[in-house]
């Protein structure tokens, strides 16, 4: 499953990026390798459904220190 990014910059080393993802809780930022992500989306393993939301664990740990957080419907790629 991919997930729409909605902000993308250089990684502290060349082969990362750090990707900003939409989840229902507000913005979360993940430091992904950039085989993991596009200019538009990045890699996420879907856990389940709830309503209008999904459960996804990112590739990587975010910045505040989640690997699943909830995303909307929209955030699909």
């Amino acid at each position: 499953m991919r997930i729409k990014i909605t902000g993308s910059e250089q990684g502290s080393i060349p082969s990362e990026t750090v990707v900003t993802i939409a989840t229902v809780e507000g913005p979360e930022e993940v430091v992904v390798h950039k085989s993991q992500a596009s200019s538009e989306s990045v890699e996420a393993g879907l856990i389940g459904w709830k309503g209008d939301r999904a459960l996804v664990e990112l590739p990587r740990e975010t910045i505040s220190g989640r690997w699943r957080v909830w995303i909307p419907k929209e955030a699909v790629a």
